[in-house]
């Protein structure tokens, strides 16, 4: 089985999939890093996958799909930690411009796509890697979530300004969500208001209007 990996930065995609790579049946590979060592599971962590979904699921039409998303103003704040020198500008990039599209995709989608919050995750953690084995139907595995190592490989940080991009804590903490500390009270509100389709559907509690 071939599992599509991706949603929005920073969401703690990097962390969740190196757990699930503790499971000996499972591989995974990083941005079309094809190799010939494919176990029963294999988990292709890449982003542009699921926002060409149709085209997708027809080259691979028993491809599941996970998607992890965050509160954008905390990707935005996260951005703005890691890219302090135009971190709000990555953020619409990499982020902003697809926030909306996402949600679409995956209300259209919602039978084979299944959504991780990273605030949900860093709360919850095991609940939440038992929710995925739920999702593909496999016989759960008892992760240790207190010795996270890097198994797979994603180097993409090194091409950037910030070479710990990547970089995992060996153990799962509560998610800090700092934003209003870090974005003004206007920015905040204006992410949210700018985003209303993401928010209406992921994130319904937050005021829109």
């Amino acid at each position: 089985m071939i599992v599509f990996f991706g949603g929005l930065p920073r969401a703690c995609s990097t962390v969740i999939i190196n757990i699930l790579l503790q499971n000996p049946k499972f591989s995974g590979t990083a941005y079309r890093d094809h190799t010939n060592n494919v176990k029963d599971v294999h988990f292709d962590k890449d982003r542009d996958w699921i926002f060409d979904y149709d085209n997708t699921i027809s080259l691979h039409p028993n491809a599941k799909f996970i998607a992890p998303i965050r509160d954008l103003r905390g990707i935005a704040s996260s951005c703005d930690r890691i890219f302090p020198s135009n971190g709000y500008d990555s953020f619409k990039m990499e982020a902003g411009a697809r926030a909306d599209t996402l949600a679409s995709i995956v209300k259209k989608h919602s039978d084979n796509i299944h959504v991780i919050k990273a605030e949900y995750f860093y709360r919850h953690p095991k609940k939440c890697i038992k929710k995925i084995y739920d999702f593909l139907k496999e016989e759960y595995f008892e992760h240790d979530f207190n010795n996270i190592i890097s198994i797979l490989k994603d180097d993409r940080g090194l091409k950037t300004a910030n070479p710990n991009l990547h970089k995992i804590e060996p153990k799962v903490r509560p998610l800090c969500e700092d934003y209003v500390g870090l974005l003004n009270k206007n920015l905040a509100e204006h992410i949210v208001k700018q985003h209303k389709t993401y928010y209406n559907y992921f994130y319904p509690s937050e005021k829109t209007i």
